[in-house]
């Protein structure tokens, strides 16, 4: 049984803190940097160069969430179900699954930001290492089924579990400013306040679910509530890979072992792949750039630098550099420091 807005609220903000979901969470947004925001830069005591962000890990989870998302779903029926609950057709209880799926599919997409299930699920599992998604039956105002089938970020999931399943649940998720005055302008209209936006222009809000009811919490408050009466949560969380949550003496908060994104193998290579491919990039510029060391006599010159150096492309201000060494102040070329193959950084790449 849900307890106040209140309660619930700093529930969730403790499991929130907790160093097992802080760590997935961190887990989740190392990889989703390394598919989308992240830029490397080359570390400044390394001094100056040309700095590279390798695109293996946008190639390599692009790729596969291309093939998720557009490969052939099969559905399978447990054929002594049905003739246990004397079903009539195995086809109709197809045509059901494929209904639903389908409607399930144009209310996601009614808005730009939704996808379709097998879009989203496919981006969730390959950047996040899990999935988290919800299907619900209920009655609309009109006395008409639905059923409502939601993938939910699992960044912004929390859960307990039990043996049987899970038996708390709630999704944070940010929402505007607008979004809450038009959805819930009654309830605003009565008193309901949501509080002041975070920098960013944002609300946080709390959806909660238990074994009979779904809340939504917003600012110490319930703006929206019901009940499902189901006896459980119609949410299914499941991470993945072949892992399962292991425990340890030594090591804590290895729940986020178990969630595996496509970046399980090889997250920690793409800072030193980016630092090498920065060597090679600046190493490549500099070999298109001619670089002549010369020596003059300012006295016998009066002070005047040789002739005709514009007129062969010279100067600081583009791409060929000429130094020139001056005898009359005792000034001399010491030879020319050769400088090392790129072997070794093939090599390691």
């Amino acid at each position: 049984m849900l307890g106040t807005a209140k309660d619930e609220i700093k529930l969730s903000d403790e499991i929130w803190q907790s160093t097992n979901f802080k760590e997935l969470r961190d887990q989740q947004e190392e990889d989703f940097g390394h598919w989308g925001p992240h830029e490397f830069q080359m570390p400044t005591e390394e001094g100056k160069w040309d700095n590279f962000t390798t695109n293996s890990p946008k190639v390599l989870s692009s790729k596969i969430m291309g093939l998720l998302s557009s490969s052939w779903l099969q559905l399978f029926i447990d054929i002594g179900e049905e003739k246990k609950k004397e079903r009539k057709s195995v086809a109709n209880t197809e045509r059901l699954a494929n209904g639903i799926i389908w409607l399930a599919d144009r209310e996601n997409i009614n808005v730009p930001s939704g996808k379709k299930l097998q879009s989203a699920l496919s981006s969730y599992a390959v950047l996040r290492g899990g999935t988290v998604k919800s299907v619900y039956w209920y009655n609309d105002d009109d006395g008409k089924p639905r059923c409502e089938i939601k993938a939910y970020d699992p960044f912004g999931c929390q859960w307990l579990e039990e043996e049987k399943g899970i038996y708390w649940f709630c999704y944070r998720n940010y929402v505007s400013k607008r979004f809450l005055d038009k959805k819930y302008a009654k309830q605003i209209e009565k008193g309901l306040k949501y509080g002041e936006p975070d920098t960013y222009g944002r609300i946080l809000t709390y959806f909660f679910w238990d074994e009979n009811h779904w809340k939504l919490a917003v600012n110490g408050e319930y703006f929206d509530e019901g009940e499902h009466n189901l006896g459980y949560i119609p949410i299914n969380v499941r991470s993945c890979g072949s892992v399962p949550y292991l425990q340890s003496a030594e090591y804590q908060n290895t729940m986020k072992w178990s969630w595996q994104s496509c970046f399980a193998n090889v997250r920690d290579i793409y800072d030193l792949e980016s630092k090498l491919l920065s060597i090679e990039t600046s190493k490549a510029v500099e070999s298109g750039k001619i670089k002549i060391a010369g020596e003059w006599n300012s006295q016998l010159s009066g002070n005047q630098p040789p002739e005709g150096l514009e007129k062969l492309g010279y100067g600081s201000k583009t791409r060929n550099e000429i130094i020139l060494f001056d005898a009359a102040k005792g000034q001399k070329l010491g030879g020319m420091i050769q400088p090392p193959s790129n072997e070794v950084v093939e090599q390691f790449l």
